[in-house]
């Protein structure tokens, strides 16, 4: 079967990456193909025009907005007006705002969805992101973000288009048990590794809990490890690294030239041994490039040459530390290294979906207007985000994670990430944190 989209405005390399990213799509049927411009043997036609226009049997209306396909808006007054779909809620990337609508009435569709995917997708609002609105990390911050002012971040936008869209034209999108990715991002190996990084610890410790009745609790934890007498409490591997059919990923630094990073030793028996734990169970080995390396590919390279030579494998995969992405520079900087895959698009403070979908996507080239070679598996939970949203509550963060599992347990993909440092009992409810961490992978059994 065939679905032609006849278009003829500017940028259709936009149009492609958008038709690309639908084709690709798990709800997308296997026996469907999408086209542009060819009109040969078509069992479906959607004529994508900024003009209304008379139509024929099994032919389709798709407004152009003409807004991010032709010249993107540096705008930050975006509306997320509401569309009417089978009991569903849509929510599309308008100028003007507008009362709640129907998302398709005889064959005319209400808003630009291509438009509105792009939107998503590209980030296209941090790409063109002011700086008054950037946070100390020179990202957008959060509460800029289109989806969280909306109030929309843990809803999928993106996907529900997919599926409206399938739904509209006579499809049946394709179901399937949600699967679960599993990533850990490994900034410190230990809390106490020397006497120097251990004041350093309990300092910390103090400051972020601003209470010297701390003290006491975080300086015997400091000696019974010193003494032997317990593990150092970001030694929390055995368990982390589980061993089941998911798809688990371990990212390691492996070097950086800020305060921002560890720098902890590679070439070490004790990273050794990690290493060959994540692989007995097969985890697959990423890099997490540091702070600064967010736009030096050179920076990049190095790091990934220096874990590959340790781990004595190839390197493909990667989270950027702190987050810290630019969508000017980072996609090429990590092409250009050698990574084809990156999972830096979720959110710091909160769980969600940034992009719109839970599903890896190819990511697009702003800069150059084009396609990248990276592809993008977007984080939907981080462990410290989920904290962050229940203010630190881990009996309301695992009631809000509970909620959002049972949500999405059909028709999605979860890739979730926990620190080994998050089970610090000086930082939270040790048994707490363990049991949230395995909720999450028993759901997905």
């Amino acid at each position: 079967m065939k679905i032609n989209i006849t278009y003829t405005g500017p940028n259709p390399q936009r149009v492609h990456y958008v038709l690309g990213f639908i084709q690709g799509h798990p709800y997308m049927p296997r026996h469907v193909r999408l086209a542009m411009n060819d009109w040969t043997d078509s069992d479906i036609r959607i004529d994508y025009t900024p003009r209304d226009i008379p139509l024929e049997p099994n032919e389709y209306f798709l407004p152009a907005q003409e807004q991010f396909f032709s010249a993107a808006k540096k705008s930050s007054t975006w509306h997320a007006n509401e569309y009417s779909f089978a009991k569903r809620k849509l929510y599309s990337v308008e100028q003007l705002e507008g009362p709640n609508s129907a998302f398709i009435i005889d064959r005319k569709f209400g808003f630009d969805v291509l438009e509105a995917i792009f939107f998503h997708l590209t980030r296209l609002e941090e790409y063109y992101c002011d700086k008054s609105l950037k946070d100390q990390w020179d990202m957008m911050e959060e509460k800029h973000h289109f989806l969280v002012r909306n109030n929309l971040h843990q809803q999928p936008i993106v996907d529900n288009l997919v599926e409206s869209l399938l739904l509209a034209v006579g499809l049946e999108p394709v179901t399937f048990k949600s699967e679960l990715t599993i990533t850990h991002d490994i900034d410190v190996l230990r809390k106490f590794p020397n006497k120097f990084k251990s004041i350093r610890a309990i300092g910390g410790d103090l400051k972020r809990n601003k209470s010297l009745k701390s003290l006491s609790k975080i300086y015997s934890l400091y000696k019974d490890t010193a003494a032997g007498k317990v593990k150092d409490p970001y030694d929390t591997f055995d368990q982390l690294f589980v061993d089941n059919k998911h798809r688990k990923i371990v990212y390691f630094m492996a070097g950086g030239t800020s305060d921002n990073d560890e720098k902890y030793e590679i070439n070490t028996e004790l990273f050794k041994s990690i290493v060959d734990l994540a692989k007995s169970r097969d985890y697959q080995i990423g890099l997490h490039p540091s702070y600064n390396s967010y736009d030096d590919y050179v920076m990049i390279t190095e790091e990934r040459n220096n874990l590959q030579t340790v781990i004595q494998g190839k390197v493909r995969t990667s989270r950027q530390h702190f987050l810290r992405f630019s969508f000017d520079e980072t996609i090429t900087a990590l092409s250009d290294s050698g990574i084809y895959e990156d999972s830096s698009l979720g959110y710091q403070h909160r769980i969600g979906f940034r992009c719109g979908t839970a599903f890896t996507f190819l990511l697009y080239d702003l800069r150059r207007d084009r396609n990248s070679r990276v592809s993008e598996t977007p984080m939907i939970i981080m462990d410290g985000a989920l904290l962050d949203e229940c203010h630190g509550d881990v009996t309301k963060a695992h009631k809000l994670l509970i909620d959002f599992i049972n949500k999405y347990s059909d028709n999605s993909h979860l890739t979730i990430n926990f620190h080994n440092t998050i089970f610090d009992p000086t930082r939270y409810d040790e048994l707490a944190m363990w049991k949230m961490y395995h909720t999450i992978i028993e759901n997905y059994n």
